[in-house]
């Protein structure tokens, strides 16, 4: 019987060497996917900082008009006896900007 015993711990410690030959492989993954981790999360980063960029970048010839008096839709919407539309309100935001920064000398390239 000792010569089985001594077959059992060969056996046991060839387990735990497997186990352990196992183990050791699963640690390099997870080293492994740690740094693939870290490179796309400096991929995110970058690409985050590109898309903020380019939005700071559109908004950079926006315009913002102050100043124009505030309308109301309504008399555009209402009609007067017989069918008739009421046509003193018809002209666009746009073209009422338009007048007002021509009026400041600043010309548009499209024409409304």
């Amino acid at each position: 019987m000792p010569p089985k015993k001594l077959h059992t711990q060969a056996e046991e410690v060839d387990d735990i060497k497997r186990s352990l030959d196992m183990l050791t492989e699963e640690v390099s993954a997870v080293r492994q996917q740690r740094l693939q981790n870290i490179e796309k999360d400096k991929r995110i980063m970058l690409l985050e900082n590109r898309v903020v960029d380019l939005e700071q970048y559109t908004r950079m010839n926006d315009i913002m008009v102050t100043g124009l008096e505030p309308r109301s839709y309504a008399p555009a919407l209402t009609t007067l006896n017989e069918g008739e539309t009421n046509e003193q309100d018809d002209t666009s935001v746009e073209q009422h900007v338009t007048a007002f920064l021509r009026s400041k000398g600043t010309e548009l390239d499209r024409e409304i």
